[in-house]
């Protein structure tokens, strides 16, 4: 649950009950700004601009993970460099690049992939890296997970498209 602000979504607070059973634990698994500014604009350099669908999820949420920290919301914190034992947003191309080695076609379409899709959710609870990513040149949400995180299947529209599917019961995020 949402705690803190008071503000936002109805789909928005609806996902984050449905991803963290709807509790709110000492930890506050999801918790609001002090103060959310109208308008979130972050860019992490070209071509990374989150649309702005997400950022106004993101001007909400500060931090939105399930009680066993195995599935969370990628939020703007998570944007900005990390200590070298966390977990970073682009981490998930960083695997694919190191898998990639030396074999430059294979770098480059990783590459190419990540530099239009945005990951906004992971999940570790299969025991391996499942995420969704906003499709940066349609607006789409897809669906990935290791060891092949290029291979996507578009799951919603839109970032909302994927709140409301979450809500409806269309899409399941499973937490622990």
């Amino acid at each position: 649950m949402c705690v803190g602000c008071g503000a936002g979504r109805v789909r928005r607070q609806a996902a984050e009950e449905s991803l963290t059973g709807g509790e709110a634990d000492d930890d506050n698994a999801a918790t609001c700004p002090p103060s959310a500014a109208d308008g979130v604009h972050l860019v992490l350099g070209a071509p990374y601009i989150i649309p702005s669908e997400y950022a106004q999820f993101l001007q909400g949420v500060v931090r939105c993970v399930n009680p066993t920290e195995t599935a969370w919301f990628i939020c703007i914190d998570d944007y900005h460099a990390q200590p070298e034992n966390s977990f970073r947003w682009d981490e998930l191309e960083c695997l694919s690049l190191a898998a990639a080695g030396g074999d430059e076609s294979w770098v480059r379409s990783v590459r190419e992939f990540w530099d239009t899709h945005l990951p906004y959710f992971v999940t570790v609870e299969q025991g391996y890296y499942s995420y969704n990513a906003v499709d940066l040149v349609d607006g789409s949400v897809v669906h990935g997970e290791s060891p092949e995180f290029e291979e996507v299947t578009t799951v919603a529209e839109s970032f909302f498209g994927f709140l409301d599917s979450i809500v409806s019961g269309r899409v399941v995020v499973s937490v622990s």
